[in-house]
């Protein structure tokens, strides 16, 4: 039976690395030395992945840019020359959560009050600019909002907008095909392979895209599971990006999720536009002896924010008594590689060129 589960991702394919009886546990490895011998394996490329060089993103840039301000009000992202606005023209009205009176109030604004906006939905109703969000820096608020068209007075600039329309199809659907390997001779199996798919739960919630994601592993090598996921239809962004210890569950990273520095070479033949962050890294509890650390690369679409391909490897870190020897996070040479790669979604994706 499978479960929903909002932290961790995949579980753990080896046995006996948190066994202290028997001889489990051989001597421990300088964190640094095991680092050189896996090559930096944290900066690796993932599967499909291109990394360009500086010298040849000049043109990728600018279609992007191109992209971006064709979909500008869908981003959720609005910078500082942003003229489009709404002026409050009650005494007092609510800020809410979705495009709607079902929507929750998160706020009040009174009389004068002006917001940047992106546009208006169909039903009338405007996206404003921002309020502070659970991730946000402080005094750096990103969360948009939204307000009644007939409590606010649009200035031009807001009124030339495009009525905002979803980044995502109806009843969307992806799936990512998931290699696994061990550099352990305590592991159950060297090699594994998983299936992952995303499928809308469009009987939940008219707003938010609700997402169940189901991990499914061949020959039963590991722990299925289902994650649930809420996305923003207008600017991609995962309600419950962040709230995981680690990197591993962030699928949907918002439109525009950084200046595209990478192409991912799609399962029919096309180059996607896509932003690769080689910077992830992580920590997770296991229980008191061991900590599980993360470091790896994940690559997303510019307009969606869906993951195109992510490789990170995961290492196990032991504090405490071993044969009369007191530990810190020392690294006894286990380690799993994990390689996430888009099979197919039918989501627009930033394809840089059309099928011929």
């Amino acid at each position: 039976m499978t479960n929903i589960l909002r932290k961790g991702i995949f579980g753990s394919l080896v046995v006996c690395v948190s066994l202290l009886i028997g001889g489990c546990v051989s001597d421990p490895v300088l964190l640094t030395e095991s680092l050189q011998k896996m090559s930096n394996f944290s900066q690796k490329t993932p599967p499909g992945v291109e990394r360009l060089e500086p010298d040849k993103r000049v043109d990728l840039l600018a279609a992007a840019t191109a992209q971006s301000q064709n979909n500008v009000t869908q981003t959720g992202s609005i910078d500082s020359a942003w003229t489009a606005s709404v002026t409050v023209k009650n005494s007092q009205v609510n800020i809410r959560s979705g495009p709607g009176l079902e929507h929750q109030p998160i706020t009040t604004a009174t009389s004068g009050t002006v917001f940047k906006t992106y546009g208006k939905s169909s039903g009338g109703w405007w996206r404003i600019c921002c309020f502070q969000g659970v991730n946000d820096e402080p005094d750096r608020p990103t969360q948009p909002a939204w307000v009644s068209g007939q409590v606010v007075e649009a200035n031009a600039d807001a009124q030339a907008l495009s009525v905002l329309a979803s980044l995502f199809p109806e009843n969307l659907t992806a799936t990512w095909d998931v290699n696994y390997k061990c550099a352990s001779d305590r592991c159950v199996k060297r090699a594994c392979t998983a299936a992952v798919v995303a499928k809308e739960r469009n009987d939940l919630d008219k707003f938010w895209l609700v997402i169940d994601r189901e991990v499914k592993w061949v020959d039963g090598c590991g722990q299925d599971s289902i994650l649930r996921h809420q996305l923003d239809r207008f600017d991609g962004r995962d309600l419950y990006a962040g709230q995981a210890e680690v990197f591993l569950t962030d699928y949907w990273h918002g439109a525009n999720p950084g200046p595209v520095n990478s192409v991912f070479t799609y399962s029919d033949g096309r180059n996607v536009m896509a932003w690769c962050d080689d910077q992830l890294t992580g920590e997770a509890q296991e229980d008191d002896a061991w900590l599980n650390t993360y470091g790896g690369v994940a690559c997303y679409d510019l307009r969606t924010g869906t993951l195109l391909s992510m490789s990170y490897i995961k290492r196990w870190l032991f504090s405490g008594e071993h044969a009369s020897e007191q530990y810190n996070r020392a690294y006894f040479g286990d380690f799993e590689i994990y390689e996430v790669t888009l099979k197919n979604t039918n989501a627009e994706l930033s394809f840089q060129t059309p099928l011929p």
